[in-house]
Order: structure tokens, then sequence, then C-alpha cells
């Protein structure tokens, strides 16, 4: 019986230790921070801070896009002409971090953009160079 009890008092306690959220490392925090800027950004079709927060190798991965059997790639300049002539941009999204993996100077943010009329799951790729992390992929799937 004693064992039930200890058990019992054990086990929630085991549990809320594997749950509950660590803080996130500064590395987290400023990978995060660039992709709530990216969001921003494109929200107020900002091309000068997207070209800050963008590398300069950057693209668009559009999987499944404009149909499921096609693919398409938008280099930086496209991307950001595209921003500036008002064609894409200016929606405004709930930004869900899902998983963040950092390993030495690259990253990869996988991110959900949710808005009243759509969904984007993106997986953005990240690099630091010299203490600063630009995104230099954006690989994303529409729903």
């Amino acid at each position: 019986m004693k064992y039930v009890i200890i058990t019992c008092i054990c086990m929630p306690l085991l549990a809320l230790a594997f749950t509950t959220k660590h803080p996130d490392s500064p590395v987290e925090t400023q990978i995060k921070d660039k992709v709530l800027k990216f969001a921003q950004a494109i929200e107020a079709k900002d091309v000068a801070q997207l070209d800050n927060l963008l590398h300069n190798d950057f693209r668009v991965v559009a999987n499944q896009y404009p149909t499921v059997e096609k693919l398409s790639l938008l280099p930086k300049e496209l991307y950001l002409s595209l921003i500036q002539s008002k064609k894409i941009g200016g929606t405004h999204y709930e930004v869900t971090f899902d998983h963040i993996s950092v390993k030495d100077h690259s990253a990869t943010a996988v991110v959900t953009f949710q808005a009243e009329e759509s969904t984007m799951h993106l997986t953005l790729l990240l690099i630091e160079n010299e203490g600063e992390w630009r995104i230099i992929e954006d690989m994303a799937l529409i729903k």
C-alpha cells in the first residue's frame, strides 16, 4: 500500500517535470525575434526591413504551389519585388513556434503562420554570420 501511495504522488510530479516548458536559450530567443520581425515586415510590406532580415542568397520554396504537383522557387529579388508591388504581403499572422533546432551557426525554425483566411506552415532556415542571424530559406506549405 505504501508503494501505491508513493507512486500516486510521484507519477504526477514526474509528468509535470517532463512537460514543463524550459526557458529559451539566448540563441532561440534571437531566432524567435527574427521570425517575429519577418512576420511583421511581411504584414507591413516593409521591403527595407525584409532586406535586412534576409540573407543575400535567400529563396522561398513554395511546396505544392500553384498546384499540388508543382514547386515554385522565388529568389530574394523576386520575393521583395512581389512585396513592394503589393502582390503579396499585408496579412497579419499569429505566429506559433512548433520547433527550433540550433547547431553551431545554423538553425531551423518550424513555425505556423495563422491568418483568418489561410494557414502557412513554414520551415525557415537561418544562418549566423558575425553574430547576426539571417533567414536564408523559407520552405512554405500553404493551406
